[in-house]
């Protein structure tokens, strides 16, 4: 899952109901503040969406080279929210279960590898390799068209 998190360069703070208007955390470890009504990640958690069924297909029988299976989720403690990866991932009862996959930058409750479930809704992203390509990770590609 390291190199899903290196490619993305993944920890969003765009918080569910808040904007965060400058970069929070460590330059080596980057997390990207972004508004809660930006458009394109708004189009690109919907797309998400709609290919979900498409993700849980490889993910429940990968084809041969398909690897670092990931979803992302926004996390909350109290008013503070951080978008992070799930990696380790099976899916069940429209559920997904993994291991929180990022070292949080704000929330303190939880913590890297700590086990956490996603209800199939609240997904924003999700991504995994297919050899080295990347598949999915539609809020990745915003970020990194950004740069």
């Amino acid at each position: 899952m390291k190199n899903v998190l290196s490619l993305s360069l993944i920890l969003l703070l765009f918080g569910c109901g808040e904007t965060q208007d400058i970069p929070v955390g460590d330059p080596d470890d980057p997390v990207v503040a972004v508004s809660v009504n930006d458009p394109e990640m708004a189009a690109a958690e919907a797309e998400a969406q709609r290919t979900l069924d498409d993700f849980i297909s490889a993910l429940e029988t990968p084809a041969p080279g398909q690897s670092q299976f990931g979803v992302k989720y926004c996390f909350t403690e109290g008013s503070e929210a951080e978008h992070m990866w799930i990696s380790d991932l099976t899916y069940s009862d429209g559920q997904f279960s993994g291991r929180l996959g990022n070292i949080p930058a704000v929330l303190t409750q939880i913590k890297e590898g700590d086990p956490v479930s996603v209800p199939r809704a609240a997904v924003e992203d999700w991504l995994y390799f297919d050899g080295e390509d990347l598949v999915g990770g539609f809020t990745v590609k915003v970020l990194m068209g950004r740069e």
